[in-house]
């Protein structure tokens, strides 16, 4: 009888099929996932010609205009930036993922816990992340690079340690909206007749968790996941803006640009400089953003119908 009672809670194969047939009708969506798959590709497979290739300085070629040699020309220091903006956008899309990934752990535990528990715990949770939402992420991630950093790189070395402590800093205060999310799916989905049924049936609450609730939450963290990467990527590229985010000599698209102002003036006007990361990191932020609205429309319980 518990069984037959909690079977809804299991995946609905038809329904998944349905929705993901959804998505790919959406023409758009479809563009922006070729598009993204094709630069994470370009970063990945390139990454062994862009390492070095990214630091090989030629003084007396600084700032060429895009050749046939140099596609899209060369930085001050006579680097290729073909090759700066492919390591780049490597180190960008893998801060925005792993930062995505701790967002979502963190946020999807806090949620479910505090969904799940209720009560003045679930009261005291959510206020805790009330008080968060209004403090200036900026703030927060320079305290956390400041308590930490010093002691990763003892570790893992400087260049390593900026990376993963500007990772863990973003995923850090990356996780609200994932936890208010989670837990509104919780306090919804407890009230369900398999739920009942599975606690009736002596089944403990972390395995209510884990085989009826989880699998009903897959759908709205792959849509919220989707759409803290390009959130992700753009604080690493603002950080990196200012200066406070990736070191050189290590490229990302945020630096480059941050580099690329510097070369405009009225003297020379190096627009390739700033050009080129710039499209790169908006062309990929908004098939994020693209893949994000398509996951979402089809994923979105009032289109189910």
């Amino acid at each position: 009888m518990t069984r037959t009672a909690t079977t809804p809670a299991l995946y609905d194969v038809a329904h998944e099929a349905r929705r993901w047939s959804a998505f790919r009708r959406n023409r758009l969506a479809i563009a922006s996932l070729v598009f993204l798959a094709a630069i994470v590709a370009a970063c990945v497979l390139a990454a062994a010609w862009s390492i070095p290739a990214s630091n090989d300085q030629h003084l007396d070629d600084a700032r060429t205009p895009p050749t046939w040699l140099q596609p899209l020309g060369t930085d001050k220091l006579g680097r290729p930036l073909w090759a700066r903006c492919l390591l780049g956008g490597l180190i960008s899309l893998g801060v925005g993922l792993a930062a995505a990934a701790i967002s979502v752990i963190i946020g999807t535990g806090w949620g479910a816990f505090a969904g799940l528990t209720g009560g003045r715990v679930d009261a005291i949770m959510m206020r805790l992340v009330d008080i968060l939402y209004g403090l200036p992420y900026i703030l927060l991630v320079i305290l956390i690079k400041f308590a930490f950093e010093r002691r990763l790189e003892g570790v893992f070395g400087a260049a390593a340690a900026n990376v993963i402590i500007l990772f863990l800093a973003i995923g850090a205060v990356s996780w609200l909206t994932m936890a208010r999310v989670v837990r509104g799916q919780v306090l919804s989905l407890k009230a369900q007749p398999f739920v009942e049924a599975a606690r009736a049936g002596g089944v403990s609450g972390a395995g209510i968790f884990w085989r009826h609730l989880l699998p009903n939450l897959i759908g709205p963290i792959l849509v919220y996941a989707t759409l803290t990467v390009p959130q992700a990527m753009l604080q690493e590229s603002f950080l990196s803006f200012l200066g406070i985010g990736i070191h050189p000599p290590l490229p990302s698209w945020g630096n480059l640009a941050a580099d690329g102002l510097e070369a405009i003036n009225n003297v020379q006007s190096a627009w390739w400089l700033i050009v080129f990361p710039c499209t790169l990191l908006s062309a990929t932020l908004l098939s994020l953003n693209f893949i994000g609205d398509g996951l979402r429309d089809a994923f979105d319980p009032s289109q189910s119908g």
